[in-house]
């Protein structure tokens, strides 16, 4: 295959437009490195304020440095609440005394698709929970035992926060972030992976080795 020579020249024109706006390969790799920093000096703050096992990570265009400066582009905080779990099948359950909640994946006629419903497993046992609520644990129509509002059953963990949907809003490091609160699961939901599969891969984005490695 033969280049054109004007390649070359705008190879150049292009590296240089990219460093300037934030996207070259140097200041790429400072930005991930800074935020990787910060991602750990936020888990020992967590940790200070929250007694809760949690585990955190920030993910978006500004973690990946695949923004640029002046877009002011939102900052996007995953937070993991290690003390309850989620099971795709009840043969997943085990017992640890560290879980206060398992909760299985269920789906019926009213769950949004890309969804799934969380029903209480009880703690000493891989047995289905009904007919039971707390403050955080309320009952559905079909008497199953489900988690409650997301403002009770996960509450803000930082000053200043503000609902937004599933997440949670809050303003820091001159900008915006939206903190999302998350479950551990033992493996993916099903609907997941069949997501994952039969997906358009633009860009070829996620690659075959990554959803392979999934």
């Amino acid at each position: 295959m033969n280049i054109p020579e004007y390649y070359k020249d705008v190879s150049i024109r292009l590296t240089e437009v990219l460093d300037a706006s934030g996207l070259g390969e140097d200041l790429r790799w400072w930005r991930i490195n800074t935020w990787l920093q910060i991602e750990e000096l936020d888990q020992i703050f967590l940790q200070i304020i929250s007694n809760s096992r949690c585990k955190l990570c920030y993910f978006g265009s500004q973690a990946e440095a695949s923004t640029t400066y002046g877009l002011f582009s939102d900052i996007d905080k995953l937070v993991v609440e290690r003390s309850n779990t989620a099971l795709a099948d009840l043969q997943f359950w085990e017992f640890n005394h560290r879980i206060r909640n398992t909760f299985l994946m269920v789906n019926d006629d009213n769950t949004s698709p890309g969804y799934v419903k969380l029903q209480l497993v009880q703690r000493d046992a891989p047995i289905l929970v009904n007919n039971y609520q707390d403050e955080t644990i309320r009952t559905d129509s079909k008497s199953r035992s489900v988690p409650g509002n997301t403002k009770n059953f996960i509450p803000l963990l930082f000053g200043g926060q503000y609902r937004h949907g599933p997440a949670s809003s809050i303003h820091y490091f001159g900008g915006t972030g939206d903190i999302v609160m998350a479950l551990q699961a033992h493996c993916w939901p099903g609907q997941a992976s069949q997501w994952l599969s039969s997906r358009v891969r633009r860009y070829n984005w996620p690659s075959r080795q990554m959803i392979n490695a999934i």
